[in-house]
């Protein structure tokens, strides 16, 4: 039997979705197979999945496009740095309702235990780099986060070329949208070819004007795809 959508609805003590030690790696080809992940009610769900005692971090999650997490309150991390490669088939992010979520990409509170060699030298190699690449990524939603700070940790940005949908709804202390641009030949920014709109709620145009994007003339050339929601 292949599990290709998962929905998990009104659970009340789950914590950890999924723990991975080198006595479960019998369970990773069954991850691997799932392309619809939805969250829902589950506050005291801390993160998605823990890493123990495992050597090269697990590839799960690799085939998952759909990632859906609402009304999760207690979880303050969506996806940590050591299991992002694994993240590259991804075509929808849409996180809401999460009153405690802080950032979307981050690095991963990893206790003394589970900080074996293979995983310091992941998040070594990723945390240096400040671009992290999602080449399917066409809709990324974040409603009413009202703790939210940064998509992406540190100084990082999100490379998602193909973006068609930007939906960024009641984020009121999201300082700076880590959406990398296109860059022209002259360094400029220009519009990820198949956007279509970036949807933000009507009454929060002082917040547009004092979010940061990676490139100072971003804004300017997002404005055509500017809409406003009545939420």
């Amino acid at each position: 039997m292949e599990l290709t959508s998962c929905t998990i609805y009104d659970c009340q003590d789950i914590e950890c979705l999924f723990h991975l030690n080198s006595s479960s790696s019998s369970c990773y080809p069954l991850l691997d197979k799932l392309e619809i992940l939805r969250l829902c009610f589950m506050p005291s769900l801390q993160v998605l999945v823990s890493v123990e005692g495992v050597a090269t971090p697990p590839q799960v999650f690799s085939n998952l496009k759909n990632l859906s997490i609402r009304h999760c309150s207690g979880i303050r991390k969506l996806l940590t740095l050591e299991l992002l490669q694994a993240h590259q088939n991804l075509q929808k992010i849409e996180v809401s309702d999460c009153e405690k979520m802080e950032e979307i990409i981050a690095s991963s509170d990893l206790d003394a235990s589970s900080q074996v060699k293979g995983i310091e030298k992941m998040e070594e190699i990723i945390a240096s780099s400040d671009k992290f690449i999602f080449p399917k990524l066409r809709e990324l939603k974040l409603i009413k986060l009202p703790q939210l700070k940064s998509i992406c940790s540190g100084k990082g940005v999100m490379v998602c070329d193909s973006i068609e949908d930007i939906q960024i709804i009641r984020c009121p202390e999201l300082k700076r949208i880590t959406v990398q641009l296109p860059l022209l030949d002259n360094g400029q920014p220009s519009p990820p070819p198949c956007l279509r709109e970036i949807l933000i709620q009507k009454d929060s145009k002082e917040w547009w004007e004092s979010v940061k994007w990676d490139h100072p003339s971003a804004k300017k050339v997002l404005q055509p795809f500017l809409k406003y929601s009545i939420w």
